[in-house]
């Protein structure tokens, strides 16, 4: 197997509930994207949450699960060392931290794009001005290299946003995986 469309058909021909895939728990973002995958590609994925994404890692080089979804910080030295192979990354282009790596998108799953993200929040009821100054106080350390470098460390990238544009984000993402999330049945616990 060496790309999605590989996996897929091997998919394809396993016996039910044999094709596995790993995420860091129900419910997370990694955990939709495979059964978005799945359901764009047309097969069947039986989902194992893990409590995090390494021992899903551990399990996935031990041959005991299929595949992982998982944050390409989690897979970047598996795959450098070739215990491993990424068979695709999910932004609407490809990764900077592993660029070798085509996206969904790329091998013909147009929609299967998800890029994960991370948000600060307070207190429900927090002032306007307190509001600010946290926001502020991210834009700040958002430009600061040295967190850049750290989150780059992590194949991560660091970029702040307006609360207003967090809260069009917010409803957005909603708007988007809600459908996926109940086509797929998907509950906390599944």
């Amino acid at each position: 197997v060496k790309s999605a469309a590989d996996f897929v058909a091997w998919a394809r021909t396993t016996a039910s509930g044999q094709a596995t895939f790993g995420s860091p728990g129900a419910g997370t973002p990694p955990h939709l994207l495979g059964a978005l995958f799945a359901s764009r590609a047309g097969i069947a994925l039986q989902h194992v949450p893990y409590q995090g994404g390494p021992p899903a890692v551990v399990d996935l080089i031990g041959g005991r699960i299929s595949a992982v979804f998982l944050p390409e910080g989690l897979l970047r030295q598996q795959h450098a060392a070739r215990s491993v192979r990424v068979l695709a990354t999910s932004g609407t282009e490809r990764s900077r931290f592993l660029p070798d790596v085509p996206t969904f998108v790329e091998q013909g799953f147009a929609d299967v794009v998800l890029r994960e993200w991370f948000a600060f929040f307070l207190p429900g009821g927090a002032s306007d001005a307190t509001i600010e100054r946290a926001a502020a106080s991210v834009r700040q350390a958002a430009a600061d290299p040295e967190l850049a470098g750290a989150l780059a460390g992590l194949a991560m990238a660091a970029a702040a946003s307006s609360p207003a544009q967090m809260a069009d984000r917010i409803a957005a993402e909603r708007q988007h995986w809600t459908p996926i999330i109940r086509a797929a049945g998907i509950t906390i616990d599944s």
